[in-house]
C-alpha cells in the first residue's frame, strides 16, 4: 500500500494499524499522492491512501477506482501566510465570510462532496 509522506492518510495508518501491529501488508512512503497512483497502474503496490480531491483526480486520469472510505475522521483545512501580512489576512478571511454567508456556498459543498 502507498501513501504520501508526512500526511494524515500515513499518520493513521502507522498509529491505527503498524503500530497496533493490526497491518497485512507493507506500507510504501510517496513524495506525493500522484506517484503513488503511478505505481499503482504499474503494479507494484496494490493500493494506495489519499484525500478524496486528489483520489478523484486519479479516477479521471488513470485506470484506477475508488474503493471507499475508511476510518479517518473528518478533517480541518487552513491557510497560512506571513504574520506581517495583516492586510491581506483582513480581506482572505473577509471574503472567506461572505462566501460562506451566500447560496455559492452550499452549491461548492455539494459540488465537491463536503457535506
Amino acid at each position: 500500500m502507498g501513501v504520501q509522506r508526512g500526511t494524515t492518510e500515513a499518520k493513521w495508518i502507522e498509529e491505527n494499524l503498524i503500530k497496533k501491529d493490526k497491518k497485512d501488508f507493507s506500507l510504501v512512503y510517496y513524495d506525493s499522492a500522484p506517484l503513488a497512483v503511478e505505481d499503482v497502474v504499474n503494479g507494484r503496490i496494490v493500493a494506495a491512501v489519499m484525500d478524496d480531491a486528489p483520489a478523484k483526480d486519479a479516477v479521471k486520469k488513470k485506470p484506477v477506482k475508488i474503493l471507499g472510505k475508511f476510518g479517518m475522521p473528518d478533517e480541518e483545512f487552513g491557510y497560512a501566510m506571513r504574520k506581517e501580512d495583516k492586510d491581506l489576512l483582513n480581506k482572505v478571511n473577509a471574503g472567506l465570510k461572505k462566501l460562506m454567508a451566500s447560496p455559492t456556498w452550499n452549491e461548492l459543498k455539494k459540488k465537491y462532496d463536503l457535506q
